[in-house]
């Protein structure tokens, strides 16, 4: 499915966004399968959610996938136009995660910005508030480095190669937006809004991308009572603006 207007253009199958260029330049890693070393085959590239887990879920939630499940279900087309469209999905109901909680996921571009919305609702009856993180997973195109405001001793250090384990930062709208720099590419400002303690995590396992991924609240306070719970509605909007 393909949304777009005259410099931004968008591929989404389901909650992955496959493709996406801005003046006919691919600033995401396209989807696609990668041979790792001894043969390993991984699926790599595009950009998808992390619902309701961001990373791999501790022991006590061992039927909740890494990532969760968001990224991988089947979405209920319910508005579709040139420049959007909105879907909605459900997640949840198993033995170590019984809440359900519906999804409803907006994807807008308007002149040079991408706004991505979820509004998350509970759906079952249960008693107990549902523990959740909320976040996009992006693989950025990587072919030269990559440059960032994200404060390293050396603000000038370029993104190069593998970043393995990743690098966590935190994020506020105090601090303004993120700032990437793809060299060769062009530039993309990323922003949240929502509650929540809000990070940026940078990592990679091939030169060909750089993940700079956002996520809401610390992937690390789930399932904890510092971290996110949902009582009932949650509505939170990732913001890319290009350049």
């Amino acid at each position: 499915m393909l949304i777009r207007n005259a410099c931004l253009s968008i591929d989404l199958l389901g909650h992955w966004i496959t493709r996406l260029q801005f003046k006919g330049k691919h600033f995401i890693f396209p989807r696609q399968e990668i041979i790792y070393e001894m043969g390993n085959i991984k699926m790599r590239g595009g950009s998808h959610p992390c619902f309701p887990v961001f990373g791999k879920a501790p022991s006590d939630f061992p039927d909740l996938p890494q990532h969760g499940w968001l990224r991988d279900q089947d979405a209920t087309l319910t508005r579709l136009s040139p420049s959007g469209v909105k879907s909605w999905s459900q997640i949840g109901g198993t033995q170590s995660y019984p809440w359900r909680i519906g999804c409803i996921t907006n994807f807008e571009i308007s002149d040079n910005v991408l706004t991505i919305q979820y509004v998350l609702n509970r759906l079952d009856n249960l008693t107990d508030k549902a523990p959740f993180n909320l976040g996009l997973h992006h693989y950025w195109v990587n072919p030269k480095g990559m440059e960032t405001n994200l404060g390293f001793s050396d603000p000038h250090d370029t993104f190069r190669g593998t970043l393995n384990p990743a690098r966590k930062f935190p994020w506020s709208e105090a601090n303004g937006p993120v700032e990437l720099e793809i060299l060769g590419i062009g530039k993309v400002e990323m922003s949240m809004e929502s509650e929540g303690d809000h990070q940026t995590i940078v990592w990679s396992d091939n030169e060909k991308f750089l993940c700079v991924e956002q996520a809401i609240d610390k992937p690390d306070k789930f399932g904890k009572s510092s971290g996110l719970h949902l009582d009932s509605k949650f509505s939170a909007k990732f913001i890319l603006e290009f350049e």
